[in-house]
């Protein structure tokens, strides 16, 4: 059976893998990310979004996040064939139709652009299963020295959509689930300077072919910043998992906002 685009809660948090923090798997790129806006705000950012007849939140409305880990729940933006756009909550952490369990979901967090099309594992996803994952920034941790310092890359008052895969599996003896991976490409501009890899981040022209389950769609057609991207070095305070509030994204007493870079303009 198709699997069909559906508003949901992925059920209660006790439930899920325990997020972990980012040292634990050091190669991962854009291991946690922000949506430091009401949950609501998507409507009006993207007025083209579907609002489902159902609930939106199924349970306790979510609020803004401010350090979204991996295998914890996130706002996502897809389509099925056919009908419109809407937002959905889907736990970030790829686990494929045919997977018995969940483990490794927490290092299945990215999947790489360049070869996204050929691996198993996220193909069928890229072809009919796309998403976008609507941010107010993402994390980097400075590679290298001893100063692993965050780096939070955001744009000045707007909310990005990163290019993202997602796929259905139904384990046994429990509901279906829900989950997401995040495109990753090499790193351009001031991003190079902290990291090797950066997120797919999918312009405004390229969002409705992005989503389009009908589309072939190439990678580097999509991918653009509408607008600079402003890195800020951040509190280490992001670096727990048990944090998740305003003083995540404040700027570091001794670093503050670094230059901008202005990426595929």
């Amino acid at each position: 059976m198709a699997a069909k685009w559906r508003v949901m809660c992925l059920g209660p948090a006790e439930t899920r893998t325990k997020a972990r923090a980012v040292p634990r798997y050091p190669c991962q790129v854009c291991g946690r990310f922000s949506f430091a806006v009401d949950p609501e705000d998507v409507f009006s950012d993207f007025d083209w979004l579907d609002r489902p007849q159902e609930p939106l939140w199924a349970g306790e409305k979510p609020g803004p996040r401010f350090n979204v880990a991996p295998t914890q729940p996130a706002v996502v933006l897809g389509q099925r064939a056919g009908a419109a756009p809407k937002p959905a909550r889907f736990d970030w952490g790829f686990v494929p139709r045919w997977a018995k369990d969940t483990k490794g979901a927490a290092r299945r967090i990215n999947a790489r652009s360049e070869s996204i099309s050929q691996r198993p594992m996220f193909a069928d996803s890229f072809r009919a299963r796309r998403c976008l994952v609507p941010v107010t920034g993402w994390f980097e941790w400075r590679v290298g020295g001893a100063d692993r310092r965050p780096v939070h890359f955001h744009q000045e008052g707007r909310l990005m959509t990163l290019a993202g895969v997602w796929d259905r599996c139904a384990l046994p003896g429990r509901a279906p689930i829900f989950t997401f991976a995040i495109l990753t490409r090499p790193s351009l501009g001031a991003v190079r300077d902290v990291h090797h890899r950066m997120p797919v981040v999918v312009g405004e022209a390229g969002r409705a072919a992005w989503l389009d389950p009908t589309q072939t769609v190439e990678v580097a057609a999509v991918e653009r910043l509408d607008a600079p991207l402003v890195p800020t070095t951040v509190s280490t305070r992001v670096n727990s998992v048990r944090y998740d509030d305003p003083r995540c994204l404040e700027p570091d007493a001794g670093h503050g906002e670094d230059a901008q870079t202005d990426l595929f303009r």
